[in-house]
């Protein structure tokens, strides 16, 4: 009875080897893993818009949980161990989270105006993208955009098991 309390071992486990650590090595795909955060960010995008205009208004902090979004899919899909998997990430956060702010705005604009948002994209010019960027997105979506990045980085990477991450140190002593 006592026994439910201790850690059970199997001893038919054996260690893990540098072999192991190599297949770990070989599973990571980059093309892979920002294939998926790209189609993560434009599907968080289109549901970002889609909320915005179910409540007409525009919510600034669903950049930092399409961040999360990235970085989760850049895990599941690249299954990386470096830092190029949590660049890749950021930057796609980074790129989202300002056209995903972008978009919102003129998705509003345009049903303030009674117009399609695509009859929009014809009257976008330099100083609409300057008071865009200083008024609607201004420091507090410099803020959220930060944040997104981060948290694409943090969740990018793959997160090993303690076999997992001795192997991979094995391999890379190896």
């Amino acid at each position: 009875m006592l026994k439910i309390f201790t850690r059970q071992r199997d001893e038919s486990r054996t260690p893990p080897t540098a072999a192991d650590g190599r297949r770990l090595l070989a599973e990571q795909d980059l093309a892979r893993g920002t294939l998926a955060a790209a189609v993560a960010a434009l599907v968080a995008m289109a549901l970002w818009v889609w909320a915005g205009l179910l409540f007409d208004r525009y919510f600034p902090w669903v950049s930092m949980l399409q961040g999360m979004l990235i970085g989760l899919a850049m895990r599941r899909y690249g299954r990386g161990l470096g830092l190029a998997y949590a660049a890749v990430a950021a930057a796609i956060a980074t790129v989202a989270a300002a056209v995903g702010s972008f978009l919102n705005a003129l998705f509003l604009t345009g049903r303030e105006f009674g117009m399609n948002a695509l009859g929009l994209v014809d009257e976008i010019s330099l100083y609409t993208v300057e008071t865009f960027i200083v008024r609607e997105f201004g420091v507090i979506g410099l803020i959220y955009m930060v944040f997104a990045a981060i948290l694409a980085a943090f969740y990018s990477n793959r997160r090993l098991k303690r076999g997992q991450a001795a192997a991979l140190r094995r391999a890379r002593q190896a």
